[in-house]
C-alpha cells in the first residue's frame, strides 16, 4: 500500500508540473527580453506580468487558450499556448514625437483634487492577476495656464517594504475610453511601507494635458517582490486608495485584457461614490 500511494503521489505531482506554463516575451527585433508585460487569458480574470528578465508562468493549465499581451512601446499580441514552454515575440509601436514648446518658466503651480491621508476610505487591492486601474480627468479651460504636468500623488498602502507598481497615462478616445499610451516606457513607481502619499515626478517629460483630457492609471505588477502570502489568500500590493467623492467618478479597470468602466458607489448613501486617490500638480 505504501508503494502504490508513492507512485500516485508521483503522478500527481508531475501532473501539476505539466499543467504549468513557462515563457519569455522579447522584442522581435532585437530579441532583448521586455520587463513588465501584461499578459491575460481571453475572457478569464487570469493573467501575470513578465519579470525584469522577460520571464513568467501561469501556475493553471492554459493549454490551448489565447493570451492577450501589452507592453507599453509595443503592438498589443494574440496567441495560443500550444505548449508548455512559449516565447512571445513583440513588434515595436511607433510613437508620433510631438513638437516641444520651450517657453520661460514663471513657476505657476495648480493643484487638481488634493486629499489628505486621513481622507481615505477604502482600498482596491490585487490577489493575482494584473489588472490596471484609471482615474479620468477632464481638461479644463482653467489649465491654459499651467498646462504642464509636473507631479502626481496618489495614495498608497502597502505590507512590503517597497512594493513596484507601473504608472501608465492615457489618451482618451472619442467615446471617453482609455487608449493608446501617452509616453512609450514604463514608469515604475516605489510605495513605501505603510500608509503614504506616493509622489512622482514628472517634469522631466514635459507633458501637456490633452484637449480630449487623459487617464490616470495603475497596473500590478504580478512579481514575487510585491507578494504576501496570508492565511487564506495571497495578495500583490501596493493597495491604491479611494476617497468619497460627491461628484460623478470616472473610474475604469483593465481586465481580461479590456477596458470597462467600473461603479464604486456608497451602497448606504447613493448621493455619493469613491473615486481614486489621485492628486496633480500642474505647472507652466
Amino acid at each position: 500500500m505504501k508503494h502504490c500511494f508513492f507512485t500516485l503521489k508521483i503522478i500527481f505531482i508531475s501532473t501539476i508540473l505539466s499543467a504549468q506554463i513557462n515563457g519569455i516575451v522579447v522584442d522581435k527585433n532585437t530579441a532583448k527580453p521586455i520587463e513588465y508585460a501584461n499578459i491575460w487569458v481571453e475572457n478569464q480574470d487570469i493573467g501575470t506580468t513578465s519579470e525584469q528578465n522577460g520571464k513568467f508562468f501561469f501556475e493553471q493549465n492554459i493549454l490551448n487558450q489565447k493570451l492577450i499581451i501589452t507592453a507599453i512601446g509595443y503592438e498589443e499580441c494574440q496567441m495560443l499556448t500550444e505548449s508548455s514552454n512559449i516565447k512571445i515575440e513583440l513588434n515595436p509601436k511607433a510613437y508620433e514625437i510631438k513638437e516641444v514648446i520651450v517657453r520661460p518658466r514663471k513657476k505657476q503651480e495648480l493643484t487638481i483634487d488634493y486629499f489628505k491621508k486621513s481622507s481615505l476610505r477604502n482600498t482596491l487591492v490585487c490577489s493575482g492577476t494584473p489588472w490596471i486601474v484609471a482615474k479620468y480627468f477632464e481638461y479644463k479651460p482653467i489649465y491654459e495656464k499651467t498646462p504642464i504636468l509636473k507631479k502626481i500623488e496618489i495614495l498608497t498602502i502597502s505590507e512590503c517594504n517597497s512594493a513596484t507598481f507601473n504608472l501608465r497615462l492615457f489618451n482618451a478616445n472619442t467615446k471617453g475610453e482609455p487608449t493608446c499610451d501617452i509616453l512609450n516606457k514604463n514608469i515604475i513607481v516605489t510605495a513605501k511601507k505603510g500608509k503614504n502619499k506616493t509622489s512622482i515626478d514628472l517634469s522631466d517629460y514635459n507633458i501637456s494635458i490633452p484637449k480630449e483630457g487623459f487617464f490616470v492609471s495603475f497596473e500590478w505588477l504580478i512579481i514575487d517582490s510585491n507578494k504576501i502570502q496570508k492565511k487564506n489568500s495571497v495578495l500583490y500590493y501596493p493597495k491604491f486608495g479611494l476617497l468619497v467623492h460627491k461628484d460623478v467618478a470616472n473610474n475604469w479597470i483593465y481586465v481580461n485584457g479590456y477596458w470597462k468602466k467600473i461603479d464604486l458607489s456608497i451602497p448606504e448613501d447613493n448621493s455619493k461614490v469613491m473615486d481614486l486617490a489621485i492628486e496633480l500638480t500642474l505647472t507652466d
